[in-house]
């Protein structure tokens, strides 16, 4: 059954006034490209909404991705099996590269076979998971969730190790994705832009790699390759914050010791 503007507006307006009610289930409903009514039905405020089999395409895909990007309070959205492009795929990544609310995005194949490509879909991936250098793994969204099939079995692989970290703290997940990050290339030289107080943090999740072998080659990898020089540095400001700092706490001391 198709919905009308006007029956829409109506339940965007009850729905904000019962705010006990967090799900919106319009799938099916012949919505196509009336951005007016996408846009009604993203506004209503709820935690759950669920769009899929609606002929949605890029029109439709701007709205969305527009409303994700200012960071609404949804936690879940379902867009399956709608008609979005590999440009749509774009849009979503950068709309949920600035999103901190939502935990579950579905965007699945569309109902008439016109799925995103490849680059499409590593797009999406990256908003999570962007390996370009371990700055970016860590600035990467760490709470959304992505459902994206059909996928080729490596990709399929890669989506399902990134959705499992979801399951622990921000912190963590962060970590775990660095972790992900290391195991997954066979030369690190790609993690040079690292800065260098970031290094023993990286150090203790190479610690935590089970295959000793691989654990001794990924060390010795990041040893030969990161700039000593800039060790040097990083280490001579360090010491000479430390000794300040110890010369500080010796006055102090000596302060109290007159008073």
């Amino acid at each position: 059954a198709s919905v009308t503007l006007g029956a829409v507006e109506c339940l965007s307006m009850t729905l904000k006034a019962h705010p006990n009610l967090e799900r919106i289930e319009l799938s099916n409903c012949s919505i196509g490209n009336n951005v007016d009514i996408i846009l009604a039905i993203l506004q209503s405020d709820v935690r759950y909404i669920n769009l899929n089999f609606n002929g949605i395409g890029s029109p439709g895909a701007e709205v969305i991705s527009g409303y994700l990007e200012t960071n609404p309070p949804i936690h879940e959205l379902d867009i399956d099996y709608n008609e979005f492009n590999e440009d749509d795929a774009v849009l979503f990544s950068q709309a949920l590269r600035r999103n901190t609310n939502l935990l579950e995005f579905y965007a699945r194949q569309s109902a008439r076979g016109t799925n995103f490509s490849i680059a499409g879909i590593k797009s999406l991936i990256k908003s999570v998971f962007d390996s370009t250098c371990l700055n970016s793994v860590a600035e990467s969204n760490h709470r959304c969730k992505l459902n994206l099939f059909p996928l080729s079995s490596d990709l399929r692989d890669h989506v399902e190790m990134i959705n499992e970290t979801g399951l622990f703290s921000q912190i963590e997940i962060k970590k775990r994705k660095l972790l992900i990050a290391l195991r997954e290339r066979e030369s690190l030289l790609r993690y040079l832009e690292v800065p260098v107080e970031l290094m023993p943090e990286v150090l203790c999740l190479i610690l935590g790699e089970e295959n000793g072998k691989k654990r001794i080659n990924m060390i010795y990898e990041i040893m030969r390759w990161w700039s000593m020089p800039s060790l040097y540095s990083y280490h001579h400001q360090s010491c000479s914050r430390a000794v300040a700092k110890r010369k500080r706490d010796e006055y102090r001391e000596r302060e109290v010791q007159v008073l």
